[in-house]
């Protein structure tokens, strides 16, 4: 950890020095403990500067291979495309034995048991692959037909079936509980409730996510929401829910919900405060020609490469923007932005 602080150019090595030495650990089982043992390599868990040590420490890592690195604190994915399936097998089993070697030196360790490879690709591609086997040093990686990275379950055709379908259930196991507690609350309480343990499971990166959802899958959405609404107004399964009620409880539905999240997302990549891997293929309109428009100030172009994915977050999210009105798309601040967004959307109910 001291040669990395070195490395990066702090200044304050005496100081981490004396921080992380003469630390010891021991095993505590059934009330017996073990010996003392002095930890000579690693970060302390636990404490403050516990998380920006450890992104120090392994901050280096993409240095040991040369394929695409996703890296979040302690979740790694490689990543790498081809065409040929054997290429990438190839591929990936040499630069996840190069990633092993450098955890080793690095004195951490990668549990293979735990690792897991996902071939994505169309159904048709996919089901003209016979063979595909990733391995580390010889043992083999488990292939799965889908994973979960970081909360969302990415499935080999990336269609979001496999995730909805996790929080549709996920969401009904929830309300099934707040109902049979039902007469306990009040409305406001139910409201806070199904805002606070349901609605964040359909939030959560529903952009990328949503769209390539089947009718069937966004049907089930839409009813889950109509229940948890008759939920909070104690009302009978067979009771009509329409717009109004979501606009007396200042809620989106599903559709509109997702696209104001994305239109939240798209006003940070205009105004430059997004990470800049979401600012891919997100070219404004006034570079792609020379004509000053009102339009070419603040819309996107889609380019040939965002057309040949009109489900992708980038087509979605840019035609959504560039139907808005100039006067939303010319606000600079972004609590006024998603006040006036909200806005606009309950006025279509």
């Amino acid at each position: 950890m001291l040669q990395k602080l070195r490395a990066i150019g702090v200044s304050a090595i005496p100081w981490f020095e004396s921080y992380l030495s003469n630390r010891e650990q021991c095993v505590e089982v059934n009330g017996s403990k073990s010996d003392f043992m002095k930890v000579g390599c690693g970060v302390p868990q636990g404490s403050i500067l516990g998380p920006q040590l450890f992104l120090i420490y392994i901050n280096d890592m993409q240095m040991s291979i040369r394929c695409k690195l996703a890296l979040y604190a302690d979740d790694s994915a490689l990543i790498f495309s081809h065409r040929d399936s054997n290429t990438i097998a190839t591929r990936l089993s040499n630069e996840l034995s190069d990633c092993k070697r450098w955890l080793t030196d690095n004195k951490l360790s990668l549990h293979v048991g735990k690792t897991e490879c996902l071939l994505f690709g169309t159904r048709r591609r996919l089901g003209k692959v016979r063979d595909f086997q990733v391995s580390c040093d010889g043992v083999p990686v488990k292939r799965v037909d889908s994973v979960k990275y970081l909360g969302v379950y990415l499935d080999a055709n990336l269609c979001g079936v496999v995730h909805a379908t996790t929080v549709i259930k996920s969401c009904i196991g929830r309300l099934s509980f707040l109902y049979r507690n039902g007469n306990l609350l009040d409305f406001n309480c139910r409201k806070m409730l199904c805002s606070a343990l349901i609605q964040p499971y359909i939030d959560y990166c529903c952009t990328s996510w949503y769209s390539t959802l089947t009718k069937q899958l966004r049907s089930k959405l839409d009813v889950l929401q109509r229940r948890m609404i008759r939920f909070m107004y104690s009302k009978d399964s067979r009771d009509h829910i329409d717009n109004q009620h979501l606009k007396t409880l200042s809620w989106l539905s599903i559709p509109d919900r997702v696209a104001f999240f994305k239109l939240l997302h798209i006003f940070r990549i205009r105004n430059n405060t997004a990470p800049v891997y979401l600012r891919t293929n997100f070219e404004q309109l006034r570079i792609s020609h020379s004509h000053k428009t009102r339009s070419s100030i603040f819309d996107f172009s889609i380019t040939k490469e965002v057309s040949m994915a009109p489900k992708s977050f980038t087509y979605t999210g840019i035609r959504l923007w560039n139907d808005l009105p100039n006067s939303l798309k010319e606000i600079q601040s972004e609590s006024i932005f998603r006040s006036r967004l909200k806005q606009y959307f309950l006025a279509r109910y």
